[in-house]
């Protein structure tokens, strides 16, 4: 009779020590979060050439987060403008213009050839927790330079024409 309680406690010990070595042995990875436009974009600092615009975005880690935020800070710049930099979006008609050029807005916004006209990047903050990391990312952009890529693929007319 002793032995079959023993047995059946060494089981329930077996159990429950898997149990807890599953438990604990399975970390959990940071949330992926998907992208979105967010209109968390500030003007810093606009001159005759350059505009230094700053977004703040949150995503599963600070790779990630910092891509999304120069991501929405081109994506705002583009469609939506920016208040007391570009009140006034490069592009008029958002929609329109991704069905006329999409391979355009392939190249420049999802393989990152906006780079190309980055002339400064800082990431100002970044803050860690459970659910995340936020980061504030600052970049300056050489708009005439984007403007003029633009206009030689015809996404926009030339100015004053």
């Amino acid at each position: 009779m002793v032995s079959k309680k023993n047995n059946h406690l060494k089981k329930l010990e077996y159990i429950l020590l898997t149990s807890m070595l599953a438990f604990f042995s399975c970390a959990t990875p940071p949330p992926s979060y998907p992208y979105f436009r967010t209109g968390e974009v500030i003007c810093v600092k606009n001159d005759a050439r350059l505009v230094t615009l700053s977004s703040i975005y949150h995503a599963g880690n600070a790779v990630e987060a910092q891509k999304y935020a120069e991501r929405n800070v081109i994506e705002n710049l583009l469609f939506k403008g920016i208040a007391g930099c570009y009140d006034v979006p490069l592009i008029p008609d958002e929609q329109k213009s991704i069905q006329e050029h999409k391979a355009f807005y392939d190249w420049l916004v999802t393989q990152r050839e906006y780079e190309r006209f980055v002339t400064d990047r800082t990431m100002s903050s970044t803050s860690a927790g459970k659910n995340g990391v936020s980061v504030t990312e600052t970049i300056t952009i050489d708009v005439p330079a984007l403007r003029k890529e633009m206009e030689k693929q015809g996404v926009v007319k030339k100015f004053g024409f």
